[in-house]
């Protein structure tokens, strides 16, 4: 759609520190993390940062849930507007309300009216764009199921597997992971 995209740096310890100063209530750390992300690129003059409310995950075959988010998590956009006012611009905050469970239904409207009215795009190009990106995520996700079980087919016999589990936005930050890396030990 023409955007250039700009991800904030890397968590550590100086990015923490900053967003607890900028806290306004004591949520889990992941939640607190978002003010220094924020906060970082605002620094770097952005011209928008996309900071959505999102609602719920995309519907799994088999699952009975609505797949929602946690209410910090639903609702850390609007935290950070209301604890950053007055030192961020908040037109620049991209807040669109994102319903991944019903993507047809009210995901691809909600994007196509938010972008298409904040930035004049065509409708029918933003439709394109969140199908191209679900793909590219599909793509990914099914990958990540192929290597696991790849991992699973290949572990030596006097191996114990250890799976650890978690939440993409814990598990997947090396700061907040503890910087926790894969190692292949055998034992002898």
């Amino acid at each position: 759609l023409g955007f250039r995209v700009v991800i904030s740096r890397e968590s550590d310890k100086a990015l923490v520190s900053k967003s607890i100063e900028t806290i306004t209530a004591e949520t889990c750390l992941p939640v607190e993390l978002i003010h220094g992300h924020v906060i970082d690129l605002m620094e770097k003059e952005v011209d928008y940062i996309f900071l959505p409310f999102i609602v719920n995950g995309k519907e799994r075959v088999g699952n009975k849930t609505f797949n929602c988010n946690c209410p910090w998590i639903q609702t850390y956009s609007f935290m950070v507007k209301a604890a950053l006012k007055g030192k961020i611009d908040e037109k620049k905050i991209l807040n669109p309300t994102l319903h991944f469970r019903f993507f047809e239904r009210a995901l691809v409207k909600e994007l196509q009216a938010y972008f298409s009215e904040k930035f004049g795009l065509e409708k029918d190009a933003i439709r394109k764009a969140i199908y191209k990106a679900d793909a590219v995520q599909v793509a990914f996700e099914k990958g990540l199921i192929e290597y696991g079980r790849e991992v699973l087919a290949n572990i030596p016999a006097n191996c114990r597997p250890v799976v650890m589990l978690g939440r993409p936005y814990n598990s997947a930050d090396p700061h907040l992971n503890l910087d926790l890396e894969l190692q292949e030990y055998v034992l002898a």
